[in-house]
This record gives C-alpha cells, sequence and structure tokens, in this order.
C-alpha cells in the first residue's frame, strides 16, 4: 500500500476499513438525539456525509489512489435536507430520552403536558 499500487491486498485493506468505519458509524448515530439541538444537525450532517462518502468509494472500486470519492451537489442537498427533516421530527425516535425536551407531550410517563424546555446550556452534560 505504500508503494501506491492498486491491486487486489489494495481492496481488501479498504474493505475492511470501510466495513470496520460503518460500524462506526452506526454506533454514534444515535447520538445525533441525545445532543443538544443546536449540535444535532451538525452530527446528522457529519454520520451521513461520512456514510455517503464510504458508499462513493465502494462505487469507485475501492481505488481511492487514482479517483477521488467526490458527494454530488445533489447528494449533498439530500443529506442536508434529511437532516433538517429528522430534527423536525426527532421526538417520534424511540431512541431519544424520555426526559428529552425534543420529546413530545406526557412520553416521559410524569404526566407533564409537554416537558420542560431548556436552553442549550442546560443540557450540557445532562445526558451525557
Amino acid at each position: 500500500m505504500f508503494a501506491r499500487n492498486f491491486d487486489d491486498r489494495y481492496v481488501k485493506v479498504m474493505q475492511a476499513l470501510i466495513a470496520r468505519t460503518r460500524t462506526l458509524f452506526a454506533a454514534g448515530a444515535p447520538l445525533a438525539a441525545r445532543v443538544s439541538p443546536s449540535l444535532r444537525v451538525d452530527v446528522e450532517l457529519f454520520t451521513r456525509g461520512g456514510q455517503a462518502v464510504l458508499d462513493r468509494i465502494e462505487h469507485i472500486g475501492y481505488n481511492t489512489l487514482q479517483h477521488r470519492p467526490e458527494i454530488s451537489r445533489m447528494t449533498q442537498m439530500h443529506l442536508l435536507g434529511r437532516a433538517l427533516l429528522d430534527r423536525c421530527f426527532i421526538w417520534l425516535l424511540p431512541s431519544a430520552p424520555p426526559d428529552h425536551p425534543d420529546r413530545g407531550a406526557n412520553e416521559s410517563g410524569n404526566g407533564d403536558a409537554g416537558g420542560d424546555v431548556h436552553d442549550d446550556s442546560s443540557l450540557a452534560g445532562r445526558h451525557a
């Protein structure tokens, strides 16, 4: 790999690295539902964008030595749209903590009509 030769060994290394990276992205995906609303879109875009890059690397046959895995403007807009749409409907996700301010009314089971609304500073470290 240090000789910058694209061969079967390179493909196998890239396949293993991509599989490992997909596992890490999957493990980190629920984080978006747990961070403050001001960070949520950034975390979501990081995850979705990283997965899109991995898809492109596979699409170009793992040959990152001679081809750059580019994400088209249309794909970028799709990723942003999904992240923003998910932000609007985060309260539907079961992975959000029951007492998270983005959860719907009375979902925490504590009898509150809509849960407390917190500013970003009050959430810092709360759901670490």
